[in-house]
């Protein structure tokens, strides 16, 4: 027996239990991580792609109030300077 080897090696090798990487995964599959559960990064972007219109349709939202906020706080009397910087934060 080759140094370094051991019974209990060569016995999972030939079982096919070893833990070695698989080929690439063919274009258009998930990539996986070695154990076979999907890359939580990979699933990050393709849950925050899926929700990417919610939140665009949200942002115009935001932008919408944050307008409407700065044109009462002028309608009321406020300076151009002190209404933007009310505009800043969130109601």
């Amino acid at each position: 027996m080759k140094e370094g080897k051991t019974r209990s090696n060569i016995k999972h090798r030939k079982h096919g239990n070893s833990k070695r990487p698989t080929s690439p995964p063919e274009p258009g599959r998930p990539i996986t991580s070695i154990d076979c559960k999907p890359d939580p990064v990979l699933v990050a972007v393709a849950k925050m792609r899926a929700e990417m219109p919610a939140m665009l349709e949200n942002m115009k939202m935001m932008a919408e109030l944050t307008k409407a906020k700065y044109d009462a706080l002028k309608a009321n009397g406020f300076t151009d300077e002190q209404a933007l910087e009310l505009s800043k934060t969130i109601m």
